[in-house]
């Protein structure tokens, strides 16, 4: 823990450190944005007219600005800034450009108007609703998992925030706490969202949670390499890390496309000029977030069953649902790609999402293929594991009795329950190695997303044009 400690204040002085250096430097001069490809600025005048007017801004027009800064513009002498056209002077609007020639934007009509008040959307408010949605659940899985491992019921409200558990227990306790701290950050810019549309937040937060999720995954990087964890393969512990990855990454992409796209989405030009038969429709984008929700659960499930079968010594279901779990992350971030390319780009990803589905298909099922036709099989799980892991269960039961602890007789339902899986695992196991059940998970979901694309690739064909989707974030 002092690791993880001396680590996040390394991290923050590095911050302090290259703040300073940026203002150690003198200020650029004032001016929009100069031709700083070029070695030294030209004066361009122009005079050229737009529908019966002539017009002495925009295009290549630019006007004295200061001199030039060899460091921050890339031109030496006299710097010259483009000249940006007042409102209502006309303009040549082009579909999806933002600003044309304008101080504020080039309208439809071919007229210069302001810029529209970025307001809170309601696909705004759900994206701050989903992420806040997803550290919740952190939370509450975190606090789950403390109560199967007992820590949970044994401790009380102050020494669980003071007191640090050990090995499995501990992990999750820490992830509790780095939950429940960045669902209060998420919770507040949802909770200001509401009460205030007037203007987006999606700039705020996309600043706010490109620092703050940064710190977080260092920091828990740093706990996962100090934190020990006996008895359990320090591989499997990385799934964990890959998750929070993915995490901050849906965090960080959601705000990130739905500020770049405020003001197209604003004046109701976003993804313009794609045409309709081939624009990414809203079946299709709820499509992809379902399946990132499916996956990222998956690989919640498979990685804490992974940990707690390698904990009690049966290494067979550790390594089966360790690949469960590489192969549900993996798609996880594949589906999360894909939704939040469809959501910027705009087009259909039917195709690409497919020949990516059958790779990494084809990357997990021939291993197993070439496994079962070797005749190789991964080794059994002993019976004398899981007699030992019961007895050892049951022993600490007796002693839970005999102190009283009315408490504990939660633990020994769930010893019971996790004994009568124990023998059900290993008795499929005889009949199907693991290899075999692997290899029959991997076509069962295969063939699920196929029939489930086939379905809504049908449905977007017969969509009203109405209903076309133009971005929801």
């Amino acid at each position: 823990m002092q690791l993880c400690c001396y680590s996040f204040a390394f991290i923050i002085s590095l911050i302090v450190y290259c703040v300073q250096l940026g203002q150690d430097k003198p200020a650029p001069p004032m001016g929009s944005v100069v031709n700083g490809s070029k070695p030294q600025s030209s004066l361009h005048e122009c005079a050229y007219a737009v529908h019966n007017v002539t017009l002495e801004c925009g295009l290549n027009c630019k006007k004295e600005c200061g001199i030039c800064d060899p460091e921050y513009d890339g031109c030496v002498g006299t710097k010259y800034c483009p000249i940006y056209c007042d409102d209502g002077l006309p303009c040549i609007h082009q579909a999806g450009v933002i600003r044309g020639n304008c101080k504020g934007l080039c309208g439809k009509k071919n007229v210069c108007i302001p810029l529209p008040p970025l307001v809170v959307s309601d696909n705004e408010l759900q994206m701050h609703a989903l992420t806040t949605l997803i550290y919740f659940g952190v939370c509450i899985s975190s606090l789950i998992m403390l109560y199967f491992g007992g820590s949970f019921s044994r401790t009380s409200v102050k020494d669980f925030w003071t007191s640090s558990f050990s090995g499995f227990d501990g992990m999750h306790q820490f992830y509790f706490k780095a939950g429940l701290l960045y669902f209060i950050i998420s919770g507040s810019f949802l909770l200001a969202a509401v009460t205030n549309r007037e203007k987006s937040l999606y700039l705020a937060r996309l600043i706010t949670t490109s620092v703050l999720d940064s710190l977080g995954f260092m920091f828990i990087l740093t706990f996962h390499i100090a934190m020990p964890l006996s008895g359990v393969d320090p591989k499997k512990r990385w799934l964990f890390l890959g998750m929070w990855f993915m995490v901050f990454y849906i965090d960080i992409s959601s705000s990130a496309v739905g500020n770049g796209q405020a003001v197209l989405k604003a004046i109701d030009e976003l993804h313009i000029g794609i045409p309709k038969e081939v624009r990414c429709t809203h079946s299709e984008f709820v499509t992809y977030v379902a399946w990132s929700c499916a996956f990222g659960l998956g690989t919640y499930v498979f990685s804490n069953l992974s940990l707690y079968f390698e904990k009690k010594g049966i290494s067979v279901y550790g390594i089966f649902f360790f690949t469960l779990g590489i192969h549900s992350l993996i798609m996880w971030l594949v589906s999360v790609s894909f939704y939040t390319a469809c959501n910027n780009v705009g087009h259909k990803m039917f195709v690409p999402f497919g020949v990516t589905t059958c790779a990494i298909f084809f990357f997990f099922t021939v291993p197993c293929l070439y496994h079962i036709f070797q005749g190789s099989r991964v080794p059994q799980a002993d019976l004398t594991d899981l007699e030992l892991a019961k007895e050892s269960d049951k022993s600490q039961v007796s002693n839970e009795e005999i102190t009283g602890d009315l408490n504990k007789k939660q633990e020994h339902t769930v010893s019971e329950l996790m004994s009568g899986a124990h023998n059900a695992g290993l008795a499929l196991f005889r009949w199907l190695n693991p290899n075999m059940l692997m290899l029959a998970w991997f076509v069962g979901e295969f063939m699920v997303i196929c029939w489930t694309m086939y379905i809504v690739k049908n449905e977007v064909k017969n969509e009203n044009p109405k209903h076309d989707y133009h971005g929801q974030y």
